[in-house]
């Protein structure tokens, strides 16, 4: 659905400057137990001084550490609820064992170094919610990953898009681009955008100075068309399937597939055929507001996606229920597409269409930081990172929450692997 054209010089668009000295909490405490000769100066025995470190390190372990005593400075990092980080200092300060440590600080964002310059990046409500230009300064995505987009063909020389694509498929004619398929939009009307708003809410290129940025800016996408010109944008469902197999055969380790039909068996199979070749495949919920009940969603492979708008309610089309994993933004959310005269524009759009992909690029995002993770944990990262809406835990309309790049840049799984962060691209020559 297209709710209005992004138009340049529209809401008072500026580039965001990169901040010089903020500073961010960011869940994580540094706790620093007293060392053996701070205790020896105030007298303390061997024994004694064995007892109190050792008690120290019951402390920190109480609590999920994400960095083990680092042998020179000698602290650790553990990972609180975010905004708990000077409450558990306070408290601890103040209880009989705050004399065991030499300093309890908060493990601070120091001034962002990785703004991206995107011009309608103010406008992404998306990337707030989701916490992105934080989780950037820890990758911006690498160009070694892929993401697959199963969809109604793409605008391919979109400049969004364009630079940071791999060879496309055609999985109605199976066939590859260099064997004549065609991945464009060459079935579907002049400005419908469809595969190429999926394909921008993923992997949008960062940092080039115009239009918007997907979840990460620097990875690759895919484009396969699964329609033909009798369908029309619509696709079959064995297509669907048959686009994940070629994509993970492809070593794509994320396909995404926006279309209806979450729940057809051969998808759940696709799925199931990927992730025993370490990808994953996101599907889009549906925007029929229905409660998908009779199913489990943790009991099967596919990753479905709701969608929630700019205020964390539940988006009024989105499908909801025991079938649906995550949610992530839907309503209203800018993307890259087409206009009616075949030219490429931007478009605030609405749709589990592009919540999807938008989680698609996470998982893209969390194997870019951490390209040693399997299939089933980095789908654990995206759910156990996720902020927490409506009841308490796991429920039936946000099933395990809203997803949150940044704090899935902090998961235990993930912390500890080198940055991947390119060095800024230039913007493209006018």
């Amino acid at each position: 659905q297209v709710i209005q054209r992004v138009a340049s010089g529209a809401d008072g668009i500026e580039t965001v400057p990169a901040p010089n000295s903020e500073r961010h909490l960011s869940g994580r405490v540094i706790m620093k137990p007293k060392s053996s000769n701070a205790w020896r100066s105030e007298g303390k025995s061997e024994a004694e001084i064995a007892e109190k470190r050792g008690k120290a390190l019951g402390v920190i372990k109480k609590n999920k550490v994400v960095v083990e005593e680092t042998p020179g400075l000698g602290f650790s990092v553990v990972l609180l609820n975010p905004g708990q980080e000077k409450k558990f200092i306070k408290d601890l300060e103040e209880s009989e064992d705050g004399e065991l440590f030499e300093y309890l600080v908060p493990d601070y964002i120091e001034s962002q170094t990785y703004v991206p310059n995107d011009q309608f990046l103010p406008q992404s409500w998306q990337h707030d919610k989701m916490q992105s230009r934080l989780a950037w300064d820890t990758t911006f995505g690498s160009d070694s990953v892929t993401v697959a987009i199963c969809d109604s063909g793409l605008l391919l020389t979109h400049p969004d898009l364009a630079g940071n694509r791999v060879e496309g498929y055609n999985a109605d004619q199976k066939k590859w681009e260099s064997d004549g398929g065609d991945p464009s939009q060459a079935y579907v009307a002049i400005g419908e955008s469809h595969g190429t708003w999926s394909a921008s809410s993923a992997a949008a290129i960062g940092n080039n100075g115009i239009g918007t940025i997907g979840s990460g800016g620097n990875f690759k996408h895919r484009p396969i068309q699964v329609s033909n010109a009798q369908l029309g944008g619509s696709a079959y469902s064995s297509t669907l399937a048959h686009c994940a197999e070629v994509a993970c055969n492809a070593g794509d380790r994320v396909v995404n597939i926006s279309y209806s039909g979450a729940t057809d068996s051969s998808r759940r199979s696709a799925a199931t055929y990927c992730r025993q070749r370490g990808a994953l495949v996101f599907h889009s919920a549906g925007n029929d507001d229905r409660d998908i009940t009779g199913y489990n969603t943790d009991a099967d492979d596919l990753i479905v996606v709701g969608a929630t708008d700019s205020t964390d309610n539940k988006s009024s089309f989105s499908a909801y229920g025991s079938y649906v994993d995550i949610m992530a933004p839907g309503s209203d959310i800018v993307g890259a597409g087409v206009d009616g005269s075949g030219n490429p524009g931007y478009y605030y759009i609405s749709g589990t269409s592009f919540s999807s992909p938008l989680t698609a690029g996470l998982a893209a995002l969390i194997w870019s930081a951490n390209p040693n993770l399997t299939a089933d944990e980095v789908e654990q990262v995206i759910k156990e990172s996720a902020d927490d809406l409506g009841a308490a835990g796991k429920d039936n309309v946000f099933s395990y929450g809203r997803i949150n790049s940044y704090q899935a840049m902090l998961h235990p799984l993930v912390v500890g692997a080198a940055p991947t962060t390119p060095a800024p691209t230039s913007p493209p020559t006018p």
